[in-house]
Order: structure tokens, then sequence, then C-alpha cells
């Protein structure tokens, strides 16, 4: 099977294509940022995670010592 246009259908584009490299380029830039962004909120709410419940456990063996000193006395 073989298409034929007359000369008068075919459309040549107006302007030259434009490179779009730049774009992509940018567009992977700002991902790895967000990606970045992201793990390091990840990390921030780990460390906040741990932090309290370093603080829970130390507030709880300090509360079991007050009541061991108490049932002394």
């Amino acid at each position: 099977m073989e298409l034929s246009f007359p000369a008068a259908d075919v459309e040549e584009p107006a302007e030259e294509p434009v490179d779009a490299s730049g774009a992509c380029a940018q567009a992977d830039s700002d991902k790895a940022a967000a990606a970045k962004t992201a793990g390091i909120a990840r990390c921030n709410f780990f460390t906040d995670c741990l932090l309290e419940q370093t603080m829970i456990q130390r507030w709880k063996t300090r509360g079991a010592c007050v009541a061991d000193r108490a049932i002394k006395l």
C-alpha cells in the first residue's frame, strides 16, 4: 500500500524545532532536588521520632527510679 499526498496538503513547520534538552535537564534537576528534600525531611522525621522515643525511655526510667526510692523510704 502506498500513500501519496498532494503537495498542497503537506505542511512544513513554521520554525525550527525547539531543543528541549535544557528543559529536560531542568526537570531532572528539579526532581533530584525534590527527592533530596524529601530524603532530608524523612531523615529529620526519623531523627525526631528517635529522639522522642529516647526521651520517653529516659522519662520512664527516671520515673521507675523515683518510685524505687519512694518504696525504700
